[in-house]
């Protein structure tokens, strides 16, 4: 189930004798809803951050596909054409590797503010 912040604010407790005091249990939950907020606000970020990489990796992979293999250029303009595929390939793990480490972020941020059953 997920949980919205406004789904922690109304939540509702059954009253017990010698139940738990009523304030302290809203506060609580106020301050969960608030942080709740800003960990999903900072997850929809990485996810936007991870799509955004997905993208330009794809279009980098597009670019290497389509124009084929670079011309030569002279030695003083870098003139190794397996250079600038080493470079391209460079660019590519780091884009994949960057949405990896986002993804990873982004499970250990939910992992650490999920909803706990009360048991």
């Amino acid at each position: 189930m997920k949980f919205t912040p406004l789904d922690i604010q109304r939540r509702e407790f059954e009253k017990a004798f010698r139940g738990l005091n009523e304030g302290e249990v809203r506060t609580f939950l106020h301050e969960v809803a608030g942080e709740w907020e800003e960990v999903q606000l900072e997850n929809q970020r990485l996810r936007t951050e991870i799509i955004d990489l997905r993208e330009h990796l794809r279009e980098y992979q597009e670019q290497d596909g389509s124009s084929g293999d670079p011309a030569p250029r002279p030695a003083h303009q870098g003139g190794d054409p397996g250079h600038v595929n080493r470079e391209k390939a460079l660019i590519l793990k780091e884009a994949d590797f960057k949405a990896d480490e986002l993804i990873r972020e982004a499970r250990a941020t939910w992992w650490n503010w999920r909803p706990r059953s009360a048991a």
